[in-house]
């Protein structure tokens, strides 16, 4: 079956963002961001070999992200944000919004692609 560009453009999405962690675990020396890295870079390759458990994975990270994103937020915002100004506030949360939106994109077009029957 002919994979659509949308699929590709997932599977580059994840394999970028997957790199990134795994960069950033190596880089930081904190091993936190090595186990989404790594399953986004396992959804990535399962995408890319057209393996339908991909999926899964790419579900998996995508709730991964936007829980720990939630949950940092929830702990900045008792701690009482470190920035005062809203704008500091809103350039701070607009990457990891942006991040959830695409993922969450992302799962709806993985799922699109492998409920169809195959053939």
């Amino acid at each position: 079956m002919e994979r659509p560009t949308s699929l590709w453009l997932v599977t580059l999405v994840l394999a970028a963002y997957g790199a990134l962690a795994v960069w950033a675990a190596v880089t930081l020396r904190d091993a936190r961001p090595a186990g989404g890295g790594v399953l986004a870079l396992g959804a990535a390759a399962g995408l890319f070999f057209g393996q339908r458990w991909a999926r899964f994975l790419v579900y998996l990270v995508a709730l991964l992200v936007a829980v720990s994103w939630g949950y940092s937020v929830w702990i900045l915002a008792w701690a009482r944000w470190p920035f005062q100004d809203p704008t500091g506030i809103v350039v701070t949360l607009v990457p990891g919004a942006l991040l959830i939106v695409v993922l969450g994109c992302s799962s709806v077009l993985v799922s699109r692609y492998f409920r169809r029957p195959p053939g």
